[in-house]
């Protein structure tokens, strides 16, 4: 039992079909909001560690605490939010 509409198409016209189907499955990952979250959270990190790579220790310290505090601030607006609405 076929399983896609592909399959039904001439053989050179599903040639073309399934290399531009893997063509953008290849790089589906690309328009992942995650993806790109975690990227920033990657290259800030990143940045952090060449602060410590360079012996700028208060610097490091300093440029850490928006990496630790923005769960803690997540989680505050979630729960005020909350509250308001389930008084």
């Amino acid at each position: 039992m076929p399983r896609d509409w592909i399959e039904y198409l001439p053989e050179e016209e599903s040639r073309k079909r399934q290399s531009q189907r893997r063509r953008l499955r290849r790089f589906q990952f690309l328009r992942r909001r995650g993806f790109w979250i975690c990227l920033c959270i990657a290259v800030y990190v990143l940045w952090c560690l060449s602060l410590l790579a360079k012996g700028n220790i208060l610097a490091f310290s300093l440029s850490l605490i928006p990496l630790f505090s923005m769960p803690a601030i997540g989680w505050l607006a979630w729960w005020l939010v909350y509250k308001e609405f389930h008084k």
